[in-house]
């Protein structure tokens, strides 16, 4: 590479929810839309296995296995980006996601051995499925599964957030992800001396639709902060 050649920080913006999709041949405008123009940010969403649209095969790995194929694959297929694209900076890397998105980001920093990523966003994240929605979660994970649900904990092991730059967000008055569970991962995290920014929103709702501006701010803020700092 020519040392005049630049690279840019890479955003990995995460879902991953069951027979969700988030890559096809269309686009609507979000926040990414805003860090890959105006912050010059690398964007890539990953659909692994569980996503929809491509098959029994590629879905049906997730069932009863929350928080496992699908944060594999969000690992591996980032460190693929890595290796093929030289204007990706590897020593800046940063991964975010809201509500099983939030989920997942949590569980790749618990997962990245490599300290591929250097900092993580998770808002209004699920931390132990035993706390969500039993439609929701029974559909996925079956009941008498309790080695699996165990899994989903992040509370359980909390060691791999000393190494890197971590941000949660959480509202109040969240009715769908039960402020419940940043609550007791926030008591995991103290209790392990882990440092970690905390934004709380009082009687925030699960969009956040009240408080976006300043969402918006404190997200470019911690981000920027991420990628200038040193190596």
């Amino acid at each position: 590479m020519n040392s005049m050649e630049r690279r840019y920080p890479l955003l990995v913006d995460v879902y991953g929810g069951p027979n969700s999709q988030r890559v096809m041949e269309e686009n609507a405008v979000s926040l990414s839309w805003y860090f890959a123009t105006s912050l010059e940010y690398v964007v890539a969403v990953i659909d692994g296995r569980g996503t929809g649209s491509r098959g029994w095969k590629y879905r049906s790995p997730i069932y009863g296995n929350l928080g496992t194929v699908e944060i594999e694959d969000q690992i591996e297929a980032t460190r693929i980006l890595l290796k093929k694209h030289r204007f990706i900076d590897r020593s800046r890397v940063a991964i975010w996601g809201w509500s099983y998105g939030g989920f997942a980001s949590a569980h790749v920093v618990e997962r990245d051995s490599n300290r591929t990523f250097k900092c993580a966003i998770s808002v209004a994240p699920v931390t132990n499925f035993k706390y969500y929605d039993a439609t929701y979660t029974e559909r996925y994970m079956g009941l008498a599964n309790a080695a699996a649900y165990e899994r989903t904990n992040l509370a359980r092991n909390v060691s791999a957030f000393h190494n890197v730059d971590y941000l949660l967000i959480h509202g109040t008055g969240d009715d769908n992800v039960h402020f419940q569970n940043t609550a007791e991962f926030i008591r995991a995290l103290t209790e392990q001396r882990v440092q970690f920014e905390l934004m709380i929103y009082p009687d925030s709702r699960h969009s956040l639709i009240n408080v976006r501006p300043h969402l918006h701010e404190l997200l470019t803020r911690f981000l920027q902060k991420c990628f200038h700092r040193s190596p």
